[in-house]
């Protein structure tokens, strides 16, 4: 809706709230008071995503020109190994020697690392401004919204820094400059004096949530043991700031109000320290609400506690509640606080040590798996698979991170002494040593991963809901009534959803965006699943675990009945080894032995690239790649779709094809770069201006849904 109809909306509900209140009715005042919060969201929401002013940046992003851009660093800089990031606030540019005052974000990408410019710094740099790429394909990762959810419309690529002008320093800005980064670089420099250097950036993971220097190859084990949580700044690096504040002043005497006033400028500049992450202002803001929750001498609920954090958080940045990160780890907390207490009533009582390392073991378990499960259905639908081995590896995981930030905090306090710290030091990096051992162990386990497409919203709520009304029948409240009716109306929701879907379909053909390879996977009605090529290879970039599998994970794809090779460039034969690997969770032969990639080639078949599928009532022609002459005389003479790739095009071969034959529908399923201008693509379609064309440059991936009543594209309205 417009965004004045919203403020219209949100100025209602507070006036509706206040004379239900002054006439005594407060449940309608209350929810009056809730139905202005959302509408009041949906207004903030509607002027950071839609409605910009004439001058914001996201209206030059189609300009095919450089701009001069003169604007403020306003985070700090992301340095690399190999790149450097800026988000930049724009003042104005420069566009064809005429000065634009303009406003809006956007991210400089340089392509080294440099550390010339600090956070608040003025700078001017000419590039292209680019409209950050959406997703091109189903399961992909959008770049786009990513960065819509933090402010950012638009970027700019420079090879190097030579060309960016520092117009003014950031000095004025003493607290970043002068306190934060000094306090950061003196504990890397502590890391990287005293542990070896993978251990020295996986403990800087650990404290501050910066994972920039962890090998690739270590990431994705942590990633894959479902515990790549601990590398990131949130809730229990916060919890240890304000335990080391109080412990530190422990022996002064101050007032717990005074410790507690400190403990808040500790978190502020440990929010600062790490970046300001997501998770860790998430963190923050909760801690603090919990601080000053304590400092007003209020009783202090945990729930309240959260929810209001969240308020706090949504009411500035609404477009957080569709951060990945935001829905973990709320979700994650809510299940914490909701469940944990009541399943501590159940376990033993702490009587000696015995009896209390039990329990402690028991409450361990039972919060990694409420967490667990909470997070299940969030897993699922951005991730597709969860792995099942996380129930274990965190119950060791956890307490160890928390060990190594421990003696992590204890090493920057104690650095002055000599002798101790050395030892100390010996100590941390033999842990972290531990560490990374166990999450090697636990990768290696052969243990399942939990694998489905993306549940529909409808039964995601359905799960919720039903976890409520479980824990609702246990504790005997009354609320239990109300989430049953939220689960039987998402349940049946998610039904009808299915039954109104219309018929089925006999076969769906979808050709992937893969940029200059041909990728298709065919689904039957069946269930038999074909996939056509792999995506091929870019550098060290392979298509094939990166954009393939990720579409087959979104798909619920756990098996592939035939694999088939068009093109059997190496690229592409490797390409397709990676997305076999990928699907298998177990990749072991018969005889218990790892699989080998000769043991995958034997799976591919080799097709010529010329490949006819259809039903009765659609007929369908695939050029994979380039074919001879006398080929493509063979082709029948009517064509309800002609896949093929952007030679076809460019060549005039496709001209020829439509000439010949009977066709109703063309797919461009290749491109040579994303950059290419779509002026040939024009010029065909005004051409033959009956004939419908569609092109994964345009839109990204096309499908073809077939049925007996024929045959429908979906692709974007671009096309």
């Amino acid at each position: 809706m417009p965004a004045l109809l919203y403020a219209g909306l949100a100025a209602a509900g507070i006036a509706a709230s206040l004379v239900f209140y002054l006439s005594g009715r407060i449940d309608p005042s209350r929810l009056a008071v809730c139905l202005a919060l959302i509408a009041g969201a949906g207004f903030v929401t509607e002027l950071q995503t839609s409605e910009f002013p004439s001058n914001h940046i996201s209206r030059f992003t189609a300009i095919d020109d450089r701009l001069t851009i003169l604007g403020t660093v306003v985070s700090e800089p992301d340095i690399r190994p190999t790149k450097t990031f800026l988000t930049v606030a724009v003042d104005s540019l420069v566009y064809r020697y005429r000065r634009i005052s303009s406003t809006g974000r956007i991210r400089l990408r340089i392509g080294a690392p440099t550390n010339r410019f600090n956070y608040r710094d003025r700078i001017r740099f000419t590039g292209y401004l680019n409209r950050p790429y959406a997703g091109r394909n189903p399961g992909a990762f959008d770049y786009r919204r990513f960065l819509m959810i933090r402010d950012i419309y638009g970027l700019v690529n420079l090879y190097n820094d030579e060309s960016i002008e520092l117009v003014q320093s950031g000095a004025l800005e003493p607290f970043v400059r002068n306190l934060v980064v000094p306090i950061r670089e003196y504990i890397v420099d502590i890391y990287e004096r005293y542990l070896p250097a993978r251990e020295a950036a996986v403990m800087k993971g650990f404290l501050i949530g910066d994972v920039r220097y962890i090998p690739p190859s270590v990431y994705q084990r942590f990633k894959d043991t479902g515990t790549l949580h601990v590398l990131a700044a949130s809730g229990a690096n916060v919890a240890y700031v304000v335990l080391t504040v109080f412990f530190l002043l422990r022996p002064f005497g101050l007032r717990k109000n005074h410790k507690r006033l400190l403990a808040l400028v500790a978190i502020v500049i440990f929010s600062f320290l790490a970046y300001n992450q997501p998770s860790v202002v998430r963190a923050a803001v909760m801690g603090v609400t919990l601080l000053v929750g304590r400092l007003l001498y209020r009783d202090i609920t945990p729930l309240n506690i959260i929810s209001f954090s969240a308020l706090l958080i949504l009411a500035f940045r609404p477009l957080y509640l569709y951060d990945l990160g935001f829905q973990l780890s709320y979700a994650a907390a809510f299940g914490l606080i909701l469940f944990v207490p009541e399943i501590s009533q159940h376990l033993p009582r702490p009587g000696g040590w015995l009896r209390k390392g039990v329990r402690g073991v028991l409450l361990l378990f039972s919060c990694t798996v409420v967490a667990q499960i909470a997070v299940t259905p969030i897993l699922l639908y951005y991730f597709h698979k969860v792995p099942l081995v996380t129930f274990l590896s965190n119950l060791v995981i956890v307490p160890l991170v928390g060990i190594a930030t421990g003696v992590g905090i204890v090493i920057v306090f104690i650095s002055g002494l000599p002798g101790v710290v050395e030892l100390t030091g010996s100590v941390l990096a033999l842990t972290v040593k531990g560490i990374l051992a166990l999450i090697d162990y636990f990768y290696q386990l052969p243990i399942l991963k939990l694998r489905s497409g993306a549940p529909p919203l409808a039964l995601i709520a359905a799960y919720y809901a039903a976890l409520l009304l479980v824990l609702t029948l246990w504790t005997r409240r009354r609320a239990a009534l109300s989430f049953l009716l939220i689960l039987v109306v998402a349940l049946n929701v998610s039904v009808w959803r299915e039954v109104a879907a219309g018929e089925q379909e006999d076969f769906r053909i979808t050709f992937l965006d893969t940029w200059n390879t041909n990728t298709t996977f065919i689904r039957e009605a069946s269930g038999r699943c074909t996939l056509i090529n792999g995506g091929g290879l870019y550098r060290s970039f392979d298509r094939g675990e990166s954009v393939v599998l990720p579409f087959l994970f979104s798909q619920g794809v756990r098996k592939l009945n035939r694999v088939i090779a068009a093109d059997t460039t190496v690229e592409n034969l490797e390409s397709l080894v990676s997305v076999l690997t990928g699907l298998e969770d177990l990749p072991v032969s018969e005889d218990g032995e790892a699989k080998s990639d000769s043991a995958y080639r034997e799976q591919i078949e080799v097709a010529a690239p010329v490949i006819r599928l259809g039903s009765d009532s659609v007929s369908v022609v695939i050029l994979a790649a380039p074919v001879s002459v006398q080929k493509l005389h063979s082709l029948p003479r009517r064509i309800d779709i002609l896949a093929c790739d952007w030679h076809y095009l460019e060549s005039g071969k496709l001209a020829q094809l439509v000439d010949r034959h009977e066709l109703s529908t063309v797919i461009i399923t290749s491109y040579p770069n994303r950059y290419l201008s779509t002026a040939i693509i024009e010029e065909f379609r005004e051409q033959h201006p009956r004939l419908m064309v569609f092109s994964v440059l345009e839109s990204g991936a096309v499908a073809v849904a077939a049925s007996r009543m024929g045959y429908r594209v979906l692709a974007s309205p671009n096309s």
